[in-house]
C-alpha cells in the first residue's frame, strides 16, 4: 500500500503538523508501507517537515519515505533539521532514503523509489534551500518541464539501476509527485512528466502518479525508448476518494515481461457509504482532542490528498 505524496495540509490535522503529524500516523496504522515527498509536505518549509517526521516517530510511526531527487544545501542550515532524517543507505535507521526494497511473504523483490516533478517543485517554494533535481531558485527557468526533464532523469536512472543491478528486485514501483495534467488525449499524455519518466528511464516496471488530481480509472501504458520494455502509469485519484488496485504477474523467466491484469485493476471508491474500521473509529475521536490542543486553525478549504494505489 503506497501513496505518491502529498499527504498533508489542506485540512484541520495540518493545525497538529508539527506535535503530532496525525496524516502520518494515520498513513502507518492504515498498514501504508512507503510513501514519497509532495509539494504540500514543504508548505511550512524543511524545518516543520521535519519536527512532522519526529512527532510521528513519537505518536506511533510512519510509513517509510522515498526522496529519489531531493538536494539537501551545503551552505544553507535551514534544511539541516530535515537532512539529518534522511540516509542514502536505505538499511541506516532513518526515515527518509533514496529507495526502499519491499520482500513480500512470497519473497518477490519490489523495489520502490520515489520524486518530486519539476512543476510541483517550482509550486512549493518553501522548500528552500532544498531543490529537487534542477530546481534553481531561478524563476525563469524553474518550472520549465521540458528543460528540467533530462535532470530528473539523470537523477533516478542511477537508483533505478542500483535495484536493478544491486538488489535484484523482481518489481520497480516509482511514486511519483510529477502527475499527468491532462489525460483526455494521447498528446496530454504523452506530455506528462510520469509518462515521459516512463519512456526515458529504463527499468521502472510501474508509475504511481500523483500531484495532477486525476481520477482516471483507465492505465497509461508506455513503452521505454532505450529498454523497449512496457511501463505502466497510474493515477489512484486524490483527496482520499479513491483506492487504486493493480495486480501484477512475475514470471519465474526473467527473460519474460512483467504484465498486469487489465480485468481487475481499478480505483475502488471511498465515501459515505464505507464502513468505519470500529478502530480507527474510536482513533480518530483523539485526532479531534490534538487538533483541538494544537490551535485553533480553520481549514484551508479542502482536503488535499495523495494518489493512492495499493
Amino acid at each position: 500500500l503506497v501513496s505518491a505524496g502529498d499527504n498533508q495540509m489542506g485540512c484541520l490535522p495540518h493545525v497538529a503538523f508539527e506535535t503530532k503529524s496525525i496524516d502520518y500516523v494515520t498513513m502507518k496504522a492504515l498498514g501504508y508501507d512507503v510513501t514519497t515527498l509532495g509539494n504540500h509536505e514543504f508548505d511550512f518549509g524543511p524545518k516543520a517537515l521535519a519536527a512532522s517526521i519526529k512527532a510521528a516517530q513519537d505518536n506511533g510511526g510512519l510509513p517509510l519515505i522515498v526522496a529519489s531527487n531531493v538536494h539537501f544545501s551545503d551552505s544553507d542550515a535551514a534544511d539541516d533539521d530535515l537532512a539529518g532524517e534522511y540516509a542514502a543507505d536505505p538499511a541506516a535507521d532513518k526515515p527518509v532514503h533514496p529507495y526502499q526494497v519491499l520482500t513480500t511473504a512470497s519473497g518477490v523483490k519490489i523495489g520502490v523509489l520515489g520524486y518530486v516533478g519539476i512543476n510541483a517543485a517550482h509550486v512549493a517554494p518553501n522548500k528552500t534551500p532544498v531543490k529537487f533535481s534542477v530546481q534553481s531558485g531561478d524563476p525563469k527557468t524553474d518550472g520549465d518541464v521540458e528543460a528540467g526533464l533530462p535532470s530528473l532523469y539523470a537523477d533516478l536512472q542511477p537508483v533505478v539501476d542500483k535495484l536493478r543491478n544491486d538488489e535484484k528486485v523482481d518489481l520497480v514501483i516509482a511514486l511519483a509527485h510529477g502527475g499527468v495534467n491532462d489525460t483526455t488525449s494521447q498528446a496530454g499524455i504523452d506530455a506528462g512528466e510520469d509518462t515521459q519518466v516512463c519512456d526515458n528511464v529504463s527499468g521502472i516496471d510501474f508509475i504511481v502518479s500523483g500531484h495532477a488530481h486525476n481520477h482516471d480509472p483507465q492505465p497509461m501504458q508506455r513503452m521505454n525508448k532505450t529498454s523497449g520494455k512496457p511501463c505502466l502509469v497510474l493515477n489512484g485519484g486524490a483527496f482520499g476518494e479513491d483506492l487504486g488496485r493493480v495486480e501484477f504477474t512475475i514470471p519465474k523467466d526473467a527473460s519474460k515481461g512483467i504484465t498486469w491484469d487489465m480485468g481487475s485493476q481499478a480505483l475502488l471508491p471511498i465515501d459515505d457509504t464505507t464502513v468505519p474500521d470500529p478502530a480507527m473509529a474510536t482513533t480518530v475521536q483523539g485526532y479531534v482532542g490534538s487538533i483541538r490542543a494544537a490551535g485553533n486553525g480553520g481549514s484551508s478549504g479542502g482536503c488535499r490528498s495523495a494518489s493512492r494505489t495499493p
